[in-house]
């Protein structure tokens, strides 16, 4: 775990890095529970887990995104570890490498890992769960099983089944597990005044770019996502392993039955963004390598189905790695902007602080305001933060040329633009007109 932890440290000192949008509010979270207590209200839909995480790395003030990066590389890292564990055991040393290099492959691997999100931790508490119930170690796969489960409510369904399954071996783990489960989901927004159902309406409110939502035909858009986000040739690998194995077979009904609840959740108004089927991806790359490991000459077969992926999926990786390029310099640019203004102290001092709605979690967690405190654009006394306009935090959101009345350009610097009531003096920051 040690080396993970150095690995992941040292990808953020020597390659771009940055936040997406609910790393972000989970960060400006975790600073203002002490505090102000958990308000989720414009933020996204809540998950248990990343509080718990957050709320102590507020502790390191300006040092905590680093930080989460690094927590969330290191669960990317940990999904390759777990992924070469199943390849083992499934297939031998060859399946396992296959296995790695697959999930390596796999854009959201890479991308997720690189902006914060928690799809690493998830994939790897899902495959982590599956390896330790080949071993036979039930009590294990229940606590990595529910660890999924605060992170994304659709491993629920497959939870439950397992709880009904363990229950005569392990009665009391499951009973903790489900208590834990259903206390950090529902408690938090409870407590706050949101409602119990926040995190669903939340999770109903609005599609990001690219979910599944967004098209005329979502939930077959759901299963388009799962084939190429896999691979073909993945995907007919994985099938040949699951026709030699009954292992390999139900790990395969878990995949599909997992798109699928996937692909029904948009039905109901969900936004299927691609990142959901990272359970049901993970687990098709691992059964990819048993299939080409199984065959009559398996390194020749693994080599072709790693380049055959490698290749099919190479535009999408190029599209990922330009956007984190974009949000490093998005991150460093806001930073740059509110040095210049004379810091968030002043910032805070000059009034409401507005964003557009998109980029209203980075604005808070670099201002120092919390996620209900950034107002929407409004007219007035304040200061208003613009991003970049083609940066990717906009998502799709045009950018205002100009703030709002009674706010003029006091600071342009790493491609935002900040306007201001207040005026901006280079040795002392702004001062009120």
């Amino acid at each position: 775990m040690t080396g993970i932890v150095v690995i992941a440290a040292t990808s953020i000192a020597v390659a771009p890095w940055a936040l997406a949008f609910d790393p972000q509010a989970w960060l400006v979270w975790g600073r203002d529970l002490p505090g102000h207590g958990l308000s989720t209200a414009d933020g996204p839909s809540f998950k248990p887990l990343p509080l718990l995480v957050t709320t102590p790395l507020a502790l390191a003030g300006g040092a905590a995104p680093a930080l989460w990066a690094i927590v969330a590389r290191a669960g990317a890292l940990l999904a390759l570890a777990a992924a070469w564990r199943i390849g083992r055991l499934l297939g031998g040393t060859a399946a396992a490498v296959g296995a790695v290099a697959l999930t390596a492959l796999a854009p959201w691997w890479g991308y997720n890992g690189a902006v914060g999100n928690s799809e690493g931790w998830l994939a790897a508490s899902v495959l982590a769960a599956i390896a330790a119930q080949l071993e036979g170690r039930v009590g294990a796969a229940l606590v990595l099983g529910t660890i999924a489960g605060l992170l994304r409510p659709e491993v629920w369904p497959f939870l439950g089944a397992y709880w009904i399954w363990a229950w005569r071996r392990s009665p009391r783990v499951v009973a903790t597990c489900a208590a834990v489960l259903a206390v950090a989901w529902l408690a938090p927004d409870v407590l706050g005044g949101e409602g119990a159902l926040r995190a669903a309406d939340a999770a109903r409110a609005g599609a990001s770019s690219g979910s599944a939502a967004r098209s005329a035909h979502p939930a077959l858009q759901v299963l388009a996502d799962a084939a190429t986000g896999a691979g073909i040739a993945a995907c007919l690998a994985a099938a040949l392993a699951a026709a030699r194995s009954r292992v390999a077979r139900a790990i395969g009904l878990f995949a599909v039955a997992y798109v699928a609840v996937v692909a029904l959740a948009t039905v109901g108004g969900y936004a299927g963004n691609p990142r959901y089927l990272v359970p049901a991806l993970a687990a098709i790359a691992v059964l990819a390598g048993a299939g080409a490991a199984g065959t009559r000459r398996p390194l020749p077969a693994l080599a072709v189905l790693v380049a055959l992926t490698a290749l099919g999926q190479a535009g999408d990786l190029r599209t990922a790695a330009l956007d984190v390029d974009q949000r490093d310099a998005a991150r460093r640019g806001l930073d740059a902007a509110i040095a210049a203004y004379g810091g968030a102290k002043r910032m805070r001092a000059c009034g409401p602080v507005h964003t557009i709605f998109p980029t209203r979690a980075h604005v808070a967690l670099r201002t120092g305001v919390p996620l209900p405190g950034i107002k929407r654009w409004t007219a007035g006394p304040g200061t208003t933060l613009l991003p970049p306009p083609l940066s990717p935090l906009r998502e799709r959101t045009p950018v205002p040329t100009r703030g709002p009345q009674g706010q003029r350009l006091v600071v342009r610097a790493g491609g935002w633009s900040v306007w201001s009531s207040c005026e901006v003096s280079s040795r002392n920051g702004p001062a009120s007109r």
